[in-house]
């Protein structure tokens, strides 16, 4: 059987391209053959023509590359080298109108693929495009909500209801699946959690950076709120204990008063980041996938948040998961010192294996199950 995966992978983010290489890895360990489908979705919901969309392509690479010469480069040989698509590319309306790739299944991937703020209620990635009688399946989709805005209600509750497995990243998830359709989601990790430290230091290795002394990495994206400055009290408290410099990535701020402080996220790729998680003395971030990296490497860790009971339940979902609420700091908080040393913002490996091992289950068994009604139909 083979199973076409749609995600978000072309996002120049280290979240979006370490967890559609986790996933895809992980069906290939149990021996799955699968592709990512190179699907290029528009973010502002529209469809440009061929001539239109080669053009806007075009500008928006070269306004990225000259901002981001070396981070590009390094996604761009990460997505040729790590990640297998299919062997062209497919836009909104390919998929839409019967020019979508063949497979025996078709699997929603990860990452805020079902975020209406993100989408704006992309059906591509509730597999409207896959045939009629193909089988469905999701991993670890997120809506990144606690609902669906009106408008998209209809659609999504039309499409979830031919899946024939859900598998949701957060508990909201769980909630929003079941008052559309009756249908029973099931809660698993992200993709980057089904894989070990060591499995990531395979790639941390290949990194290109020199790092020589302890750091302390901020890890900050400021697209969902602006946690600026606020947060730079909470690096400050940590600084103060541990006596060590700070590397931010993520949003291009540093900072002001710390003269030591640097900033390389415009020079760095998703080996780079891992290389960065895998040796930071503390982990601050205010990412998901920061969250997730700083988990899997057991690295003390403040997932910073603009709300502890926020409808984006995505870091909560997994902190709480691993007994390790600690670690959720809201953004305007003052840290205290003990709090910096304490081992309850670090997390167990027990307790890790625990979700990856009950989330790789459900997954390969959905596939198996469907794998059994595909020859059934062969038959």
């Amino acid at each position: 059987m083979k199973i076409g995966i749609i995600t978000m992978h072309r996002v120049p983010n280290f979240g979006s391209a370490l967890q559609a290489y986790a996933l895809q890895h992980k069906l290939f360990q149990h021996e799955i053959d699968n592709k990512i489908i190179d699907y290029i979705y528009s973010y502002a919901g529209y469809e440009p023509s061929w001539g239109r969309y080669i053009y806007d392509k075009v500008k928006y690479y070269a306004k990225v590359i000259l901002r981001r010469p070396a981070s590009m480069t390094r996604f761009f040989f990460f997505h040729k080298k790590y990640l297998k698509t299919t062997f062209r590319e497919y836009t909104k309306n390919e998929l839409m109108f019967g020019k979508a790739p063949s497979f025996d299944a078709y699997m929603t991937g990860s990452d805020q693929v079902w975020n209406c703020k993100f989408t704006k209620g992309d059906t591509n990635f509730l597999l409207k495009f896959a045939p009629s009688d193909a089988s469905r399946l999701s991993y670890g989709s997120s809506f990144a909500s606690s609902s669906i805005p009106k408008e998209y209600q209809q659609s999504f509750k039309e499409e979830l209801e031919k899946y024939d497995t859900i598998l949701v990243r957060e508990k909201s998830g769980v909630d929003i699946v079941r008052d559309l359709t009756g249908k029973k989601a099931e809660v698993v990790c992200d993709p980057t959690l089904l894989l070990t430290d060591k499995e990531y230091h395979v790639l941390s290795t290949r990194g290109k950076l020199k790092l020589h002394e302890p750091y302390i990495l901020v890890y900050v994206l400021d697209y969902m709120y602006n946690p600026y400055p606020d947060i730079y009290n909470i690096v400050r408290k940590v600084k103060e204990e541990l006596g060590c410099k700070v590397i931010y990535i993520g949003t291009n701020a540093v900072d002001p008063t710390d003269d030591a402080a640097s900033y390389v996220g415009g020079h760095i790729g998703p080996l780079e980041f891992l290389q960065l998680m895998e040796h930071a003395s503390f982990v601050i971030t205010t990412s998901f996938h920061g969250t997730a990296f700083a988990t899997i490497f057991h690295k003390p860790l403040f997932s910073v948040v603009q709300d502890t009971e926020s409808e984006d339940g995505r870091m909560q979902t997994l902190l709480n998961a691993l007994s390790q609420k600690d670690s959720l700091v809201y953004y305007k908080s003052e840290v205290s010192a003990s709090l910096v040393h304490s081992d309850t913002i670090i997390s167990k490996e027990e307790k890790l294996n625990a979700i990856r091992q009950k989330s790789e289950h459900l997954l390969i068994d959905s596939i198996n199950t469907i794998n059994k009604k595909c020859h059934g139909k062969n038959n």
